[in-house]
Parts: structure tokens; sequence; C-alpha cells
């Protein structure tokens, strides 16, 4: 049977941002290598009112993410439930002159926790470090999979797969020239390279310090890979 008999890829709504909240608290945070690293290796610090505060500024951040900026949900047609979200960030070439730029979410919404303040500042540094608007020129606006996510109980079934050409096809619809994700696991990297994105810059997180100089990122490996990856939806 294919995706489409089963489920419905639409846009999200308003109405649904608690349940998509609830999906990634679920699916997607506990298991993002990336943070992952991060919780644990502050494990010892991380009191009550902390952990409070984490999931306070991802809830906050999500929601700016989703009344904000494109989001695409998969509904499972049976139960009419939401078991997949792709979230997506919208940037613009800073080199070019662009009217009315996308809102950056990390800059109106700032987490109060410093861990994830933390948190974002490494994805968006490793993003920085792949130069796109440097490698693609001519590109003017972009869209990031931020975050694609599927319920634990409706995986291996092309989903991540449907959610990423779907929001490809989003891009091409509204004006975008490229589509790009920081991948940090192995199954998500294949699964963008199975749409067509190929790596522009591998990032080996054992290479990342604080400023004590131990690793931040030790508990990665083997999968200490992360990969920044594109597909142009315009060609120049």
């Amino acid at each position: 049977m294919s995706i489409e008999e089963n489920y419905l890829i639409r846009e999200v709504r308003e109405c649904e941002i608690f349940i998509v909240n609830s999906l990634m608290e679920a699916n997607f945070h506990p298991e993002e290598t990336i943070l992952k690293c991060l919780l644990s290796n502050n494990e010892q610090s991380l009191t009550d009112n902390k952990l409070r505060q984490i999931d306070e500024d991802q809830r906050k951040i999500i929601e700016a993410m989703i009344l904000n900026l494109p989001c695409q949900v998969a509904v499972d047609k049976c139960s009419e439930k939401i078991i997949g979200v792709n979230i997506m960030i919208a940037s613009e070439n800073p080199n070019v002159s662009i009217n009315n730029r996308s809102i950056n979410v990390y800059e109106a919404y700032p987490p109060k926790c410093e861990l994830l303040s933390n948190y974002f500042h490494i994805m968006n540094d490793m993003i920085d470090k792949a130069k796109l608007f440097g490698k693609f020129p001519k590109v003017k606006r972009a869209l990031e999979f931020y975050a694609i996510v599927v319920d634990k109980d409706h995986r291996r079934k092309g989903l991540s797969i449907a959610l990423m050409q779907n929001g490809i096809e989003y891009a091409k619809s509204n004006g975008y020239d490229l589509a790009f994700g920081l991948f940090t696991s192995a199954y998500s990297k294949k699964a963008a390279e199975r749409v067509g994105m190929r790596s522009v810059m591998d990032i080996d997180l054992l290479k990342y310090h604080d400023p004590r100089g131990s690793l931040i990122f030790s508990k990665s490996y083997p999968h200490n890979v992360a990969s920044v990856m594109v597909t142009l939806i315009k060609t120049f």
C-alpha cells in the first residue's frame, strides 16, 4: 500500500501547535544527536526547574516556527492523528537585496535556558560553516528542513521521505531556490539522499570542544558525522 493510501500530508493548522509539540517531545528531542549529547553532558546540573525551562523554551520556539514559517504534517487517515511533521525555516541570502525578510525565530524568541541557547548556537554555527550562500551565490531564498519527525509507531514506511518530497514541492511552488538541512543521523541522511539531496559539508562532532578543551559530543560515536545536505530547486 502506498503512502497516499494511508497518510495525508498537508499544511499545519494553528490549533495543532500543542499536538506538534507533543510529537516533538516524544519523538525528536530525546533522540536528536546534538541535543541528546548536551543533555547527557550536563545531566548532573539539570535540576527539575532547568528541565522545565528547557521544555518551555522548546515549546515556545516551535510555536513561533509554526506561526511564522512553513510547516507540514503527516496525518494517519485511519486514526486522523498527526503522526509526522516537517518544520521548516526560511532564510535569505544576506548579500542580495530582498524585501520582507523572514523572521529569525532564534533572535525573536531567544531561549531562557543557557543549554538550549548553546544548542541552537551550535546548530546554526554548523550551518554557517557550510557557507551555502557562498557556494550558491545566485540563490536568493533557501528553505531549511529544521526537524523532520515521525512517530515511532509509523516509522520505516517512507514517511520521512514523503515529508521531504512535499517540502521540496512546497519550496518549488513558493519561490525558494534551494532546500537544505542539517542531518545528524545515518537514517535521516539516507532519507535525504533518496529525495535527491547531497552533502556539501560533513561535520565530525568529535572535533567540537568546550572552553575547557573537553569533547562536547564524545557520546555521539559511532554516529558522530553530521551532514549539511542540499538540493537546488532552481537551475541557474
